[in-house]
């Protein structure tokens, strides 16, 4: 019987480790993608000359911007949360 809670109980911290692997590299690619997005949108308003075209990628490369500060705020927040969690885990 103790044999099988042990398998078990493995199995449950390999897919706990899994899952934590998978959000912390969804993470790393949200900021990265949205890092991208606003240096196609500065890009993009570089290249035109119509002031509305200008503007409108303007606004969009500082959200997407913004976008990205807050998911680095958010992995880090999580990260320092998780880091609590995993220290009690590991005893």
């Amino acid at each position: 019987m103790d044999h099988v809670k042990w398998f078990r109980d493995c199995a449950d911290r390999d897919r706990f480790r899994e899952e934590v692997q998978i959000l912390q590299a969804e993470f790393e690619r949200t900021v990265v993608s949205h890092k991208r997005m606003a240096e196609v949108w500065t890009q993009l308003a570089d290249s035109v000359s119509c002031p509305g075209v200008v503007a409108y990628a303007h606004k969009k490369a500082e959200m997407y911007d913004g976008l990205a500060q807050e998911c680095s705020k958010a992995y880090e927040v999580a990260c320092k949360e998780a880091g609590s969690v995993n220290a009690g885990l590991k005893q």
